[in-house]
């Protein structure tokens, strides 16, 4: 359990920033810049390119006042310190790459170590994970792979709210009373993953439990309890097991999605959330030129006509790329 301290940090952080933003001391960033990690594509998609990013997640992201850039794989270390001191947040997406060798898992590691040690220096940078990039910073943190199969792929739910953590929660606390009862009445979070971490394995690894404040779980077809939502005590990372971006921006007839005015609201929320959370970071680009070039826009988004009516933006790997 994370200590007073560390709780008594966060509320006075808050108090401050609220001050200060009610007598305009504060300037906040309005030009936020999140990254987006690229990831291996499967092979009926290896036609396409080397790697991709799902258009919903750049889409979740623009809705909210953000732009994005792509976080390409398989590059040096110093290109990601590059392109780190440059934007003001990161989104880890959801996959089905491996989470221990792959360019994803590398990527990740880079971006995770910079943003923890960014942040213990006063440099405010925010990390999201969805699904594969929730189980992504349970690796990270952990330094070791703890997933475990569990039966859950393409199953909408309410969220247990773990409501004894709500009051301290940043994600949770101010949230609006309608939001939280969609949230735990409505099964509007979509669940399409494998993999889990079950509420066993995170408790019983001291590295997690003293590291995430844990706001809700879910049980899979089979009765297995997992972690669905959780942020971190010290650190503004956040994570979901479940897929606010789908309500809005997938459209498969073949995945379950609840795409109500309800459910839309909460990809909002979410989404709005933590673009809020960019805006807390001062990294800019070094020059109008790669600012310019940075951006996802300069990529083609591909339509794919098989009935998943998804959108891709797929990248080779020896392309090039501003930040390097």
């Amino acid at each position: 359990m994370a200590s007073f301290g560390c709780h008594l940090k966060y509320f006075i952080f808050t108090v401050i920033i609220s001050c200060h933003l009610l007598l305009g001391e504060i300037t906040i960033n309005y030009r936020p810049v999140i990254g987006i990690l690229t990831q291996r594509v499967s092979q009926e998609l290896s036609q396409y390119g080397d790697t991709y990013i799902p258009a919903s997640y750049v889409n979740y992201l623009e809705e909210s006042g953000a732009r994005v850039v792509p976080i390409r794989a398989g590059r040096p270390e110093s290109y990601y310190k590059n392109i780190f001191s440059q934007i003001n947040g990161v989104l880890f997406p959801g996959g089905g790459v491996g989470l221990v060798t792959s360019y994803y898992a590398h990527s990740g590691r880079y971006i995770y170590d910079l943003a923890k040690k960014a942040n213990d220096a006063g440099d405010y940078f925010p990390l999201w994970g969805t699904c594969q990039g929730f189980q992504l910073l349970n690796n990270l943190t952990a330094y070791e792979n703890l997933i475990t199969p569990t039966d859950s792929e393409n199953l909408p739910l309410p969220l247990n709210i773990t409501t004894e953590n709500v009051g301290a929660s940043r994600l949770f606390s101010k949230m609006p009373a309608y939001i939280y009862n969609i949230l735990k009445y409505r099964p509007v979070t979509f669940n399409n993953h494998h993999y889990s971490m079950t509420s066993d394995t995170f408790y019983n690894t001291a590295s997690l439990k003293s590291f995430y404040r844990v706001l809700s779980t879910n049980v899979d077809r089979k009765g297995v309890e997992f972690i669905s939502t959780f942020e971190a005590f010290k650190y503004p990372f956040y994570g979901t097991q479940w897929h606010p971006e789908k309500n809005s921006f997938n459209w498969s007839p073949k995945l379950l999605i609840d795409h109500s005015d309800l459910a839309v609201d909460v990809t909002q929320y979410f989404s709005n959330y933590f673009v809020n959370q960019a805006r807390f970071s001062f990294h800019k680009f070094a020059n109008n030129n790669t600012e310019i070039h940075s951006m996802i826009d300069n990529y083609k988004r591909t339509y794919l006509t098989d009935g998943t009516f998804d959108v891709i933006y797929f990248f080779n790997l020896n392309g090039t790329d501003p930040f390097e």
